[in-house]
């Protein structure tokens, strides 16, 4: 089973480290895609160390040129095009 993480509230950042860490520890397939306010959890370095874990891990060119213009993402950037990508190849979508 794979599951796709789409980040969309900044809040959700706890969540989504514990989510993929214990995805991690289980050797559990997983894809992530930030969208809206939830790139902004990108800005944690600590954070990308543990995204760069991930199958695939996509950032909305829209949502990261928002809020970090002129800055380069740490992760692939995409579209919403690459979220439905996304979602056909999971079995499990989690919105946070």
């Amino acid at each position: 089973m794979k599951i796709l993480f789409v980040i969309s509230n900044p809040a959700s950042t706890e969540a989504l480290l514990g989510l993929t860490e214990a995805c991690i520890r289980r050797n559990q397939p997983f894809l992530c895609f930030f969208t809206g306010d939830g790139v902004k959890i990108l800005a944690d370095a600590n954070f990308t160390e543990v995204i760069s874990k991930a199958e695939r891990a996509v950032v909305c060119e829209f949502s990261w040129a928002k809020y970090f213009p002129n800055q380069i993402s740490p992760i692939e950037e995409g579209s919403q095009t690459d979220n439905s990508a996304m979602v056909s190849t999971v079995e499990k979508v989690v919105s946070l």
